[in-house]
């Protein structure tokens, strides 16, 4: 049977305090890697038990300020 697996490997470097992410050949679509990141933040909080009101908040407060920041258009 063949590995069908997609994988994103994240890799936190703590002195420039970015995310690099590496992405499996097979994983191309961006629609794809964002629910699989977005499912898996979402998950992952959850397991944290971090509320939907908190999650919400986090969202609102900062999202907008993210996008300005990393967006050069």
């Amino acid at each position: 049977m063949e590995d069908n697996k997609k994988t994103i490997v994240l890799k936190f470097n703590t002195e420039e305090h970015t995310i690099d992410m590496n992405f499996s050949p097979d994983l191309t679509d961006e629609m794809e890697i964002g629910y699989i990141l977005s499912s898996s933040f979402l998950s992952f909080a959850a397991h944290q038990g971090v509320s939907k009101e908190v999650l919400h908040d986090i969202i609102d407060n900062q999202y907008s300020e993210f996008l300005s920041q990393n967006n050069e258009d």
